[in-house]
């Protein structure tokens, strides 16, 4: 009856096979697919049919599949990930994932390290390492050069893992049955002193596109003159302000902007870091942007906060003195999770650079200098995530101020 089963199911993998072909006794390996979350799972038993390991990946067309290398090393992009009750072997090279309990790590250690072993358990454990992407020749040199961390993002980003359920939009929130949330909040939930912007309806910027997009550059030359909230006005409604809301069919509340965003989740918050305002020149301060309802919340005793973003932004753009401005932008990963399981944070990455040129190109367009910064802001995002926004990632950041002479 087990042979049967087999029989049906549309595996490819050598150790699959050869257990539908033999009688099925003793150490086997035996699949099943999980339809509803479009993933494959073979699972290892011993010969007292006990579950060793399982292995999952997405069920994906072959063109999009992982190629399965039949070399007899395992590849140089590894990863074990320790957990209760299953470890996680993932591989660079791969969207398959290896469940192993702690107890049966020696076993896949041995399907590693020693191709001669003829234990039945191991070699269908090594059959599976070596069908499902774990195991290389050692030919492949398009990750020559590459950092381990970014081989394994550039995977997960490009394949999702089997462990998650798949690549693109897998709706997991609303399998998990998870509440339609709505958007998100620019403000922590405390309200300190709200300053409305101005609205320019305008649908003219005063600037053509071709001189903007030919005279952008990154400025880090600034003027040393205060930027007041009237003076983001223009550039915070032309580059993130909401432009209309709906629910969509899934259940999910969705928002769309100036710039694209896959998903529509509406997962960014801007921070506003000032070096002072009309009411307190002198002191720094920082305030959430309303996308929704075009505004600025001051966060109360955001004065140190407020000091350490313009700080280290400003040492990142290599900018003399402190700057005017910066923008932090922060991620709500769980409202981008409820959509793209597997490609959450490489969709809000990429979510984060669209956001970044339309910036560029409306800052241009008006005037002021802006200058992207590449990372370096841990501090910035712990002193965040303890000043309110525990749920919030950094996900990028610019400078903004009057350019001095060319910028």
């Amino acid at each position: 009856m087990l042979r049967e089963c087999l029989g049906r199911l549309p595996m490819d993998s050598a150790a699959f096979w050869d257990t539908a072909e033999s009688a099925c006794s003793g150490a086997t390996s035996w699949a099943v697919v999980l339809s509803q979350f479009h993933v494959i799972e073979e699972i290892v038993v011993d010969e007292n049919g006990a579950p060793v390991l399982r292995v999952q990946r997405p069920c994906v067309p072959s063109s999009f599949a992982a190629v399965r290398d039949r070399g007899n090393a395992a590849t140089d992009g590894l990863y074990l990930r320790f957990g209760d009750p299953d470890c996680l072997l993932l591989s660079a090279s791969t969207s398959a994932v290896m469940h192993v309990p702690t107890q049966n790590l020696q076993v896949v250690a041995v399907a590693i390290q020693d191709a001669t072993s003829t234990d039945p358990v191991v070699s269908i454990v090594r059959d599976l390492l070596r069908d499902n992407g774990f195991f290389s020749n050692g030919a492949d040199t398009t990750t020559s050069g590459w950092s381990f961390p970014d081989r394994l993002f550039h995977a997960v980003a490009t394949y999702g893992h089997g462990y998650e359920g798949g690549y693109g939009a897998t709706w997991a929130g609303l399998r998990a049955e998870t509440a339609a949330a709505s958007a998100s909040s620019s403000a922590r939930g405390d309200v300190g002193v709200r300053i409305g912007l101005p609205l320019d309806d305008s649908p003219l910027l005063g600037a053509d596109l071709g001189i903007v997009l030919a005279e952008r550059r990154s400025c880090r030359s600034y003027a040393d003159r205060d930027l007041s909230p009237a003076d983001l006005a223009p550039l915070l409604q032309r580059s993130l302000r909401t432009q209309r809301m709906w629910m969509s069919r899934e259940g999910l509340s969705v928002a769309f902007h100036p710039y694209p965003s896959g998903g529509a989740c509406d997962e960014i918050t801007t921070l506003v870091a000032l070096r002072g305002t009309a009411a307190a020149p002198d002191t720094p301060v920082l305030a959430t942007y309303s996308n929704h309802t075009n505004d600025l919340n001051v966060v109360p005793e955001s004065r140190e906060l407020a000091m350490l973003v313009l700080r280290r932004f400003g040492a990142a753009g290599e900018v003399k003195g402190l700057p005017a401005a910066a923008l932090v932008f922060v991620a709500d990963y769980g409202r981008v999770a409820l959509k793209y399981e597997s490609i959450a944070y490489a969709t809000i990455l990429r979510n984060v650079g669209a956001i970044y040129q339309t910036i560029y190109l409306v800052a241009q367009a008006i005037g002021l200098g802006t200058c992207a910064v590449g990372g370096g802001w841990g501090d910035v995002e712990r002193a965040i995530q303890g000043a309110g926004w525990s749920s919030r990632v950094v996900v990028g950041g610019m400078l903004v101020g009057w350019p001095r002479g060319g910028g």
